[in-house]
């Protein structure tokens, strides 16, 4: 048999007798007796005599809390357990992917702990120009001053359009070695040449005093040609059968050791990079020292015939 319900509905309360309508007062009767959320004592609600609370659900590991209120009348609380991060929580434990600290020192670098799963450290704040430095396999770096390296200086720049010769004058012992860098072309075939002055530049020597080895590779077949002297007037960078060829340029690397040393005899080596007139490479290596005296302040760059025009950058290294 169907239940006619009136449009404006069946009220809870009958308005003449003052009393639940009893259609209500049986629904609510069996919904306390049959609800499935409901058990003796537990569940998200419960009925204990006729008094209805909320419970305690508690996720494994302490995630997340579900508290009953005190009483019937409060709400129920929520909360977060230890074993999840929150905003003002405690600090994440490396092996849960965090850093073990809840502070670092501003603008220090962080570093590894002590252990895989340590908490991490900060490294001690260094000061301007120090570099970070290890300090062994089991302990903190810090900041150190750079390791000293031997500097070098720009000591003086030439550029030169077709003159004779190139002289480099004011060595002192303020270096302990120089490198002199040319490039430049030559205006007929031939070579280069080195001469020693004592007087600064006013004359270079013209006597046997210099002694030398040079080899020279070319890409031609035969291989290697050497030269060498024990007594002669300059130091060549080449051989006669291995000439400069006419604008071809010539890039040159030397290096001048014990410059007005007083001790020791000016000694000089390098190489020299260019072409012949057949348009093979040649790479010349020249080793030599001036054998008059010790003290050389001023050297001088001259092809066997013909100009140079470049430029000499030198260097003083100490």
């Amino acid at each position: 048999m169907a239940i006619k319900v009136p449009p404006q509905g069946v009220p809870i309360m009958d308005s003449q007798t003052g009393t639940m309508n009893p259609l209500w007062y049986n629904f609510f009767k069996q919904l306390t007796t049959d609800n499935p959320l409901q058990g003796a004592t537990n569940g998200l609600i419960s009925n204990l005599n006729a008094t209805y609370t909320g419970r305690t659900i508690t996720a494994g590991s302490a995630k997340l809390m579900v508290t009953d209120g005190a009483g019937a009348t409060q709400d129920p609380t929520i909360d977060i357990g230890t074993g999840v991060y929150t905003v003002g929580g405690t600090t994440v434990a490396v092996t849960d992917g965090g850093t073990g600290i809840a502070s670092t020192t501003a603008y220090a670098p962080i570093l590894g702990g002590t252990t895989t799963t340590g908490n991490f450290q900060a490294a001690t704040l260094g000061t301007a120009g120090t570099v970070l430095t290890s300090t062994g396999t089991s302990s903190v770096p810090t900041f150190q001053a750079p390791p000293a390296v031997a500097p070098i200086t720009l000591v003086s720049t030439q550029t030169v359009s077709g003159v004779n010769k190139i002289d480099i004058t004011g060595l002192t012992n303020s270096y302990n070695m120089y490198q002199i860098v040319l490039t430049a072309t030559g205006s007929a075939q031939g070579y280069l040449n080195l001469r020693c002055s004592t007087n600064n530049g006013v004359s270079f020597d013209t006597g046997n005093n210099y002694s030398y080895s040079t080899i020279v590779f070319t890409t031609q077949s035969t291989g290697p040609v050497g030269v060498q002297a024990i007594a002669a007037s300059s130091i060549i960078f080449a051989v006669n059968n291995t000439l400069l060829n006419i604008g071809s340029p010539l890039f040159c690397n030397l290096y001048m050791a014990f410059p007005s040393n007083g001790s020791f005899s000016p000694c000089f080596t390098g190489t020299a990079v260019g072409n012949d007139s057949s348009s093979r490479v040649i790479n010349s290596i020249p080793a030599g020292y001036y054998t008059a005296a010790t003290t050389v302040n001023a050297i001088r760059l001259y092809f066997s015939s013909g100009t140079i025009t470049g430029t000499v950058k030198v260097y003083g290294i100490t």
